[in-house]
C-alpha cells in the first residue's frame, strides 16, 4: 500500500467500522506493521479492526497494554477502549464492573460518547440493581454528541420504564426517522397511539405504524392490522382483510389469529360460514395454550354438552390468560353462566323423571 499514512488509516478505519466486509490480507500487514512501531491512530484503528468482529489472530493482552499506553495522551479514547474490551466478553477479560471503571473515566475525561456505552452496562444487569434515571442522563449526554439510532432505541425504553411516554414517543419519532426499517420502533410508536401514551390517541396513525410493521415482515403487526380492520379501527370495517391479515400472522407464527379466524368462520364473517373449521381453530388455538381460543372452545363444549371438558379449557385459560384482560374475563364468566344453566337444566329433567 502507498500514499500518505493518516489518509490510509481514516480509510482502513472507515472500512472496518462502516462496512461488513474482510480487511484486505495487504492492508492488515500494513496497519500491524505501524502499529507495532507504536504509531497511535493505527494502533486506535488496529482496537477497531479487532472489535469489528473481523476474524483474525488478536494479542488482546497487546491490545489492553497499548489502550494503556494510550490513555498518557488520549485518555477519552484510550479508557473508552479498555470498556470495550472489558465488556465484549472476550476470555480473560469480560468483567463489567472494570468495563464501567474505564467508561467512567473515559466520559472524566471528556469523552461523552462513551456514555453510551456505560449506559448500555448498566442496563445489561438485573434490574432491580439498575437506576434508570442515571442510565437516562447518560443517554442524553450521548444524545448531544451522537444523536444515533442505537441512543434513541435505548433511551425511549428507559424513558418508558420512567413513566415519561411523551419523550420514550420523541425517542422513538427520532429513531423512526433514522431507521424505518426498525419493525419493533414502529410496534412502539403503533401501541402509544393505539393507547393515547404520551400522545393523543389516534387509530388511523396507530393502524398507519401497525402496517408499516407489517411490511416489515412483523408477524404481530401483521396481525394488529387484522384487528383494525375486523374491528373499524382507524379504518371502515373490512372482514375479508382481516381474515386476510390473521391468516398471514398465522402463517408467520402468531397464534393470537387461531381465536380470531375461528370467531369469523364461527360468524361467517369474511368467510364462509363453517362451524367445524372454527372449533378446528381453536381446538389448535388451545393446543398452544391461547386463552381466547380455550374460552371460545369451552363455549362450544357447553353447547355439545361436555361439561367437563369445558370446566378442563376455563382452567386452562386462566393459567395462561394476560393479567388484567377484562374481555376476556367477562367472556370467561358467560361460559361459567351457562355452564350452570346446563348443568341446572340437567338436573330438573333428573327430578321430573
Amino acid at each position: 500500500m502507498a500514499g500518505d499514512d493518516g489518509a490510509l488509516l481514516e480509510y482502513i478505519q472507515f472500512y472496518v467500522t462502516e462496512t461488513n466486509l474482510p480487511l484486505p490480507d495487504e492492508a492488515k500487514v500494513w496497519l500491524v506493521t505501524l502499529a507495532e512501531k507504536g504509531d497511535a491512530q493505527a494502533r486506535r484503528c488496529y482496537f477497531a479492526w479487532a472489535m469489528s468482529g473481523d476474524e483474525g489472530n488478536f494479542d488482546w493482552l497487546k491490545l489492553e497494554q497499548w489502550a494503556l499506553e494510550l490513555a498518557e495522551t488520549t485518555p477519552g479514547d484510550a479508557y473508552c477502549m479498555l470498556g470495550m474490551l472489558y465488556e465484549a466478553g472476550l476470555p480473560g477479560f469480560e468483567d463489567d464492573k472494570v468495563a464501567e471503571g474505564h467508561y467512567r473515566k473515559a466520559i472524566e475525561a471528556g469523552n461523552e460518547g462513551c456514555a453510551f456505552y456505560l449506559a448500555r452496562v448498566l442496563l445489561g444487569r438485573e434490574e432491580e440493581d439498575i437506576s434508570y434515571k442515571e442510565v437516562r442522563e447518560l443517554l442524553e449526554r450521548a444524545e448531544r454528541v451522537n444523536p444515533s439510532a442505537a441512543v434513541y432505541d435505548l433511551l425511549g425504553t428507559v424513558c418508558q420504564e420512567l413513566g415519561d411516554d411523551a419523550a420514550a414517543v420523541k425517542c422513538f419519532q427520532k429513531l423512526h426517522r433514522l431507521d424505518p426499517s426498525d419493525s419493533e420502533c414502529c410496534l412502539e410508536l403503533a401501541r402509544a397511539y393505539a393507547l393515547g401514551a404520551g400522545v393523543r390517541q389516534d387509530d388511523e396513525i396507530a393502524l398507519r405504524y401497525f402496517q408499516k410493521a407489517a411490511n416489515l415482515g412483523d408477524s404481530y403487526g401483521t396481525f394488529m392490522v387484522g384487528l383494525h380492520y375486523y374491528e373499524g379501527l382507524g379504518t371502515r370495517r373490512n372482514f375479508k382483510r382481516a381474515v386476510d391479515y390473521f391468516k398471514r400472522a398465522l402463517e408467520m407464527g402468531d397464534t393470537r389469529a387461531l381465536y380470531h379466524l375461528g370467531i369469523c368462520c364461527s360468524r361467517g364473517e369474511g368467510v364462509r360460514q363453517d362451524a367445524a373449521a372454527a372449533v378446528g381453530y381453536w381446538q389448535r388455538g388451545a393446543a398452544m395454550n391461547d386463552s381466547p381460543s380455550c374460552v371460545a372452545l369451552a363455549m362450544h363444549c357447553v353447547d355439545s354438552g361436555e361439561l367437563e371438558r369445558a370446566e378442563e379449557l376455563l382452567a386452562q385459560a386462566r393459567e395462561y390468560m394476560t393479567e388484567g384482560d377484562e374481555e376476556l374475563v367477562r367472556q370467561m364468566e358467560i361460559v361459567e353462566l351457562s355452564m350452570a344453566t346446563a348443568r341446572s337444566t340437567d338436573a330438573g329433567a333428573g327430578d321430573s323423571e
